[in-house]
């Protein structure tokens, strides 16, 4: 196999143990695990997670961590989501009447949007002018915040669909329930059936004698691994 060959071969290898520690994370409920890992490794796009954020308006943390997989110079879908998640956040500290907040908004969130469209910044500025952003004609039946929230949750899910740089990552592979507890257990399995002994046996009896190295560590014994570091190398005791 040449050495392209193995490194394509390793970094799929790479990307299903990825896969793997995702579903179990999930599994597990380590939430905030899992989305880390999202957002590092930019594998999966947790849609749902998104949802969440905007359904509890908290606008920023999804901004962050839709920014994590895609970018303003992606596509137009991207630029429109970003804006869509930033304008929610504006309209509601222009109802919470926080003109400072919504004033640091427009300058700072919103600003970057006046390059794809000058008008829409100045629609958007025009709406601190108002002492209730809902005279504005467009946005008269934008209701309360409970239902401008569901609104934009459809609106976010629809975006995605058509953004081809998180539509194609929000759905993991097909695997079965609990996978990598399963190919850990057949692990464990295969290493007592070879006259090994089990990890938390192994991590229990602390530092190996060379003797015991042999049975406990059935690979480094033939010579396919090298020792752990507790048993030799500049690592080891004494």
């Amino acid at each position: 196999m040449s050495g392209h060959g193995a490194s394509v071969d390793e970094a799929a290898a790479t990307q299903d143990l990825l896969y793997l520690v995702l579903q179990f994370l999930e599994e597990e409920q380590l939430t905030d695990a899992a989305q880390a890992l999202q957002r590092q490794t930019g594998l999966y796009f947790s849609l749902k997670h998104v949802e969440q954020l905007i359904l509890a308006g908290d606008f920023d943390t999804a901004d962050s961590y839709v920014g994590a997989f895609t970018s303003l110079q992606d596509s137009a879908s991207s630029v429109k989501l970003f804006f869509e998640l930033r304008k929610a956040k504006y309209l509601e500290a222009l109802d919470d009447g926080d003109r400072a907040r919504a004033v640091a908004i427009l300058r700072d969130e919103l600003r970057v949007f006046r390059d794809y469209s000058p008008e829409v910044y100045r629609e958007m500025a025009l709406l601190l002018t108002l002492d209730n952003f809902r005279e504005n004609e467009q946005l008269k039946s934008h209701g309360d915040r409970a239902a401008a929230r569901r609104r934009l949750q459809l609106e976010v899910r629809d975006i995605v669909a058509k953004n081809p740089a998180l539509s194609r990552r929000t759905q993991l592979p097909k695997m079965p329930p609990s996978m990598l507890k399963s190919l850990v257990n057949q692990g464990v399995f295969l290493q007592r059936s070879s006259g090994g002994v089990s990890l938390h046996a192994a991590m229990q009896a602390g530092p190996l004698s060379a003797a015991s190295t042999s049975t406990a560590y059935p690979y480094v014994h033939a010579g396919i691994l090298p020792p752990p570091l507790s048993t030799s190398g500049p690592f080891a005791g004494g």
